[in-house]
């Protein structure tokens, strides 16, 4: 028995679920004008088969976007986070903090990895960059 995929029309945009053959919900996207965007909440969510979500993920213009916050967040089937990426307009990006996050099974960060529009920068770096911005704003 093969997994079911339906599409449900909403308006100017299409939300499009797969489920699990035992029934339960797999994945579900949501698009706009057939590119993956939802403006007040993920806009594409995996499941695990319990249920619980997996992954997920943010995107505005089919393009991995969100101004405050990760993402991209990956959890445990205990529903813990493993991992957070910060996207801003597809590029890898954060501005306050490192843009990709490896949790352990017990919460504690394991690695950080700095990134400023798609290329990966030392910790020290992406420090001295943000000090200089915030002094040119006083």
């Amino acid at each position: 028995m093969k997994s079911t995929t339906k599409t449900i029309q909403l308006g100017n945009g299409k939300t499009r679920r797969i489920w699990y053959k035992n029934g339960a919900i797999e994945r579900e996207a949501y698009y706009l004008n057939d590119k993956l965007h939802h403006e007040d909440g993920p806009a594409y969510i995996w499941y695990y088969i319990d249920g619980t979500i997996a992954i997920e993920s943010y995107y505005q213009n089919d393009k991995r976007h969100k101004e405050n916050g990760p993402a991209r967040i990956n959890y445990t089937i205990e529903g813990n986070t493993s991992k957070e990426t910060y996207f801003k307009n597809g590029k890898m990006h954060r501005e306050d903090g490192p843009a990709y996050i490896l949790y352990s099974n017990y919460g504690e960060i394991i690695v950080r990895v700095y990134s400023l529009n798609d290329k990966q920068i030392s910790k020290e770096y992406f420090e001295k960059k943000m000090l200089k911005r915030k002094l040119q704003i006083i």
